[in-house]
């Protein structure tokens, strides 16, 4: 099928930008360019979580009213991605492979939508770092649109295909130019500098299927170890700063036990290896008051999260997380994508969450990360940070086997009475100047009492 762009007279003038392309697009392939799971469509506190608000990217959303401001600059993003290019060079791009799309039925106007939204794309990574001054992309959009066109960005269901990307923007800027441009907009994006992971420079087999795809695999890709940035004013978007590694999941990571009602039943063969996934430790300050303190990673990675056994005390190492108004969405929406019927990750960012909500409990808790350094507040006040992980639902799925062994070790130190009798004395009297000042003066009352009431009943 040969695209012919002479509909947009004002772009092209007389010329014609042919795109070779297969008459037919694959379907659907196993977890890629899904949508989201329907049932986690049925919680209306996270429904609007997961459509766009600006910008379309793919068949999914295109045509909706509300998104029309972006759709009607598409054709300019074209215009400024072609400009000074020659007729020659244009005809000799080619997007001859286009395998991996995501429509089930023959869209004639599909290649047509993935080049617009495509060269979008590549206008907002130029845009980004451009004086808004001089940013026609920012004046046309407008501050607030342009602002969260990032935020459509992570949507499960407003991606297209990362080779196209990567295909027009090496077409455009040359290979080492085009992939470095890719590879600091995916970096800077989750960690708000630029690490070097080089995701955007495999090739077409080892590419992540989409951005958001690719937001995730940086962030529990192990090859990076570097510790963010603890100022978050390095972060233009407020995401994040860190990563992980890749495991397949166990025949545990589907389905968290503790949705389990059955009573444990003694003498069963299952007994041990089933409890040994269930833990009765709580929140933060739960845990703190058990003498397990908190200190963030010097890792990237989601899944570096690390517990220190000491000899009366404990610290857990978790990475640090920009909390902001895109962390939601960011979340929900990568969640479902590990959720996606034939997914292939080891849902390592569910496990994530998993773990933070059981670390989060109350804006106390919130409190205690924040105060670490663990998390890094944008939004304003504890309570909201709260809600924020409280509306996002796992749904009870997990991969138990990711943070196993910090979780045993964490119950471990839990069960061990003298440290955490110990680590109560201190936590209770001990907090303060105040508390501590008072518990010694009370100790030195009583033990003047004693010798009182000693030499009173034996003068001698």
């Amino acid at each position: 099928m040969a695209i012919s762009f002479e509909e947009h007279p004002q772009i092209f003038a007389n010329e014609t930008l042919n795109i070779d392309i297969p008459e037919k697009l694959s379907q659907i392939v196993d977890g890629k360019m899904q949508k989201v799971p329907p049932v986690l469509r049925l919680d209306r506190n996270n429904l609007q979580d997961y459509d766009p608000l600006v910008v379309s990217l793919g068949p999914y959303h295109h045509g909706k009213k509300e998104l029309q401001l972006a759709e009607d600059f598409k054709p300019t993003a074209l215009k400024m991605f072609v400009n000074g290019s020659s007729r020659d060079a244009l005809q000799g791009l080619q997007l001859n492979d286009a395998r991996n799309c995501y429509i089930e039925d023959d869209d004639p106007k599909l290649a047509q939508m993935m080049l617009l939204d495509a060269c979008f794309i590549i206008n907002y990574i130029v845009a980004i770092k451009s004086d808004p001054k001089d940013c026609t992309t920012r004046r046309r959009l407008g501050e607030l649109a342009f602002g969260i066109v990032l935020r459509d960005m992570f949507l499960l269901e407003n991606q297209i295909p990362l080779w196209i990307v990567k295909l027009l923007i090496c077409w455009k800027y040359g290979t080492e130019q085009g992939e470095n441009m890719l590879n600091e907009f995916i970096e800077e994006t989750v960690f708000g500098e630029c690490t070097g992971s080089g995701i955007a420079s495999r090739d077409e087999e080892q590419l992540p299927l989409h951005l958001l795809d690719a937001f995730r695999q940086v962030l529990v890709s192990e090859s990076i170890s570097q510790k963010p940035s603890s100022n978050h004013e390095d972060s233009r978007f407020g995401l994040v700063k860190h990563m992980g590694n890749s495991a397949k999941c166990s025949h545990f990571c589907q389905y968290n036990l503790n949705w389990s009602c059955f009573p444990w039943r003694k003498g069963s063969d299952n007994d041990n290896s089933t409890k040994k996934y269930v833990h009765s430790f709580r929140s933060a300050t739960d845990l703190k008051a058990k003498g397990i303190h908190f200190r963030p990673s010097n890792a990237a990675s989601l899944k570096r999260i690390k517990f220190k056994p000491g000899y009366f005390y404990a610290v857990l190492e978790v990475p640090i997380w920009f909390v902001s108004i895109h962390t939601k969405v960011f979340f929900l929406n990568m969640i479902a994508y590990e959720m996606c019927p034939n997914s292939d990750t080891d849902k390592a960012v569910t496990a994530y969450i998993e773990f933070m909500k059981s670390l989060i409990d109350s804006p106390k808790d919130v409190k205690e990360l924040r105060e670490k350094g663990i998390l890094m507040n944008t939004l304003g006040s504890d309570e909201e940070v709260e809600k924020v992980y409280k509306e996002i639902n796992t749904h009870g799925v997990t991969n138990v086997g990711i943070f196993h062994d910090v979780k045993e070790e964490i119950q471990a130190h839990y069960n061990n009475k003298a440290k955490t009798w110990l680590a109560e004395l201190f936590y209770t009297y001990f907090r303060s100047p105040w508390t501590a000042l008072a518990l010694f003066a009370a100790t030195f009352l009583l033990v003047l009492t004693f010798l009182q009431t000693y030499y009173t009943l034996r003068p001698s």
